[in-house]
């Protein structure tokens, strides 16, 4: 009897290491290609509303990024858990503006510093491995410039502003040690099409300039995670 109550208690205290492969928390580091997509219409200006279609252009950049996570809940088949990652992004698109002004007259894009928070649910394909989704909340810094040296008078409108969109995504994570996993993922945002006032620095005429700026991003991130 004894020796049977040893066995099972070590089965299940076996049990409970192999429930708790993923429980806890994690830092790490990733290499990212990140992408937008970038699309401007003017619709007011000097107090006429438009639907001009100025054009659009991609950007893409590889960066580095870090990221803090935990997971919180397992069972037998899933994990779920939260995490934050933040990239040094710095990405820059520029196109003409089509029936603009003259052959210089030009817009341009710069997303920067892309902040993720986000939540994933993960299905244990094998004894270490992960597969997940995710879901979750990005911000990032941005600069919008519609310039022309070229014109009479020449203008330079320009403006910042922080994106909010919403994340979704799939990756996949392996421990190849007790305390160290690598992780695979992609995921898109949209940040939607917002409403931007622009503000003049030249000497143009024209008093108020808005433009509803439509952009979205993709990431490609390869790290790994130190399991703590």
């Amino acid at each position: 009897m004894r020796l049977k109550i040893s066995i099972l208690a070590c089965m299940a205290a076996f049990g409970c290491q192999a429930a708790d492969k993923w429980t806890g928390c994690y830092a790490g580091a990733s290499a990212s290609h990140l992408e937008t997509g970038n699309k401007w219409t003017t619709t007011f200006i000097n107090g006429d509303a438009m639907n001009d279609n100025a054009g659009s252009a991609n950007a893409d950049e590889a960066s580095i990024g870090i990221q803090f996570g935990c997971d919180f809940f397992e069972t037998e088949k899933s994990v779920w858990g939260v995490k934050l990652m933040t990239s040094n992004a710095d990405l820059f698109a520029e196109h003409s503006y089509k029936v603009g002004t003259s052959i210089s007259n030009r817009i341009s894009y710069e997303t920067e510093d892309v902040f993720s928070f986000v939540g994933r649910y993960g299905f244990k394909v094998s004894d270490k491995g992960l597969l997940y989704g995710q879901l979750g909340y990005v911000q990032s810094d941005n600069k919008y410039e519609d310039n022309d040296p070229l014109a009479n008078p020449a203008f330079h409108f320009k403006q910042s502003a922080d994106r909010d969109g919403v994340l979704l995504g799939i990756g996949y994570e392996h421990q190849f040690f007790e305390h160290v996993s690598f992780f695979a993922e992609y995921s898109f945002t949209d940040f939607g099409k917002d409403k931007i006032n622009l503000i003049d620095t030249g000497s143009s005429i024209i008093s108020d300039y808005q433009a509803k700026i439509d952009q979205d991003l993709a990431q490609i991130n390869l790290g790994v995670n130190l399991r703590f």
